[in-house]
């Protein structure tokens, strides 16, 4: 468990659902969508490490796979990238494939396990490529494994309605941070420093409101008469 966090209501899951509300800031919400439209429009390329053929070839793969073969485009893959911003960081599974075209081969089971591999493809060369690169939600993160150095093993979910766990290797999972101070591999969002300010307007919202609906409403005032509250017989 990384404690690094010295702020109990920003620490694990209970800091994701914190950081899941001040999206929802009109500001905050504003500036991050302004961030992920401009990320968005970015033109994206792979380029081969030098002329040669098998270099190029090696680049024509990963563009295949990367922009024209996923089973969701590119820039809705890029905007679930982008919640390392507000959540620290952004843990992807990456899923494989065989590139055997869009039809089954024979035999396929669409509820057999053993062809789960399988999906469709705009390539028919037989590798195996990525399939999807889905996220791992941050509010599932229930602790990290990491090895005798100190470094990242893997994730360790909890399913919050039945409480199951499951381990994803970085073996097989891409981790993105904006920042990596101590290696930290929950990074830092760029919503921490905020976190005060946007608390304290949050609950001054609040007060404001019920002050003006209660002006708005009037108080309720009753009237009895003077004599029930003299001494009794």
């Amino acid at each position: 468990y990384v404690r690094e966090e010295y702020l109990r209501q920003l620490q694990g899951p209970r800091g994701m659902k914190v950081y899941r509300e001040m999206t929802d800031d009109p500001v905050i919400g504003a500036i991050l969508f302004a961030i992920e439209m401009l990320a968005r429009q970015v033109p994206w390329r792979i380029e081969p490490a030098d002329q040669s053929l098998l270099a190029r070839e090696h680049a024509a793969l990963v563009d295949g796979m990367l922009f024209r073969d996923l089973n969701q485009s590119w820039s809705l893959l890029l905007s679930e990238i982008l919640s390392f911003l507000p959540y620290g960081f952004a843990y992807h599974e990456t899923v494989f494939k065989r590139r055997g075209g869009l039809e089954p081969p024979t035999g396929y089971k669409r509820d057999d396990p053993a062809w789960a591999w399988w999906a469709p493809s705009q390539f028919t060369d037989g590798l195996f490529g990525w399939r999807k690169l889905p996220i791992r939600a941050q509010e599932t993160l229930l602790h990290w494994e990491f090895d005798a150095t100190g470094g990242i093993r893997g994730m360790v979910q909890q399913d919050p309605w039945r409480a199951r766990t499951a381990t994803i290797p970085i073996e097989k999972a891409l981790l993105f941070r904006w920042a990596s101070h101590k290696a930290n591999p929950e990074g830092r969002s760029i919503l921490r420093s905020a976190f005060t300010p946007w608390y304290a307007k949050r609950h001054l919202e609040r007060i404001e409101g019920i002050g003006i609906e209660r002006d708005l409403a009037g108080l309720p005032v009753a009237y009895a008469p003077v004599e029930l509250f003299g001494p009794t017989l």
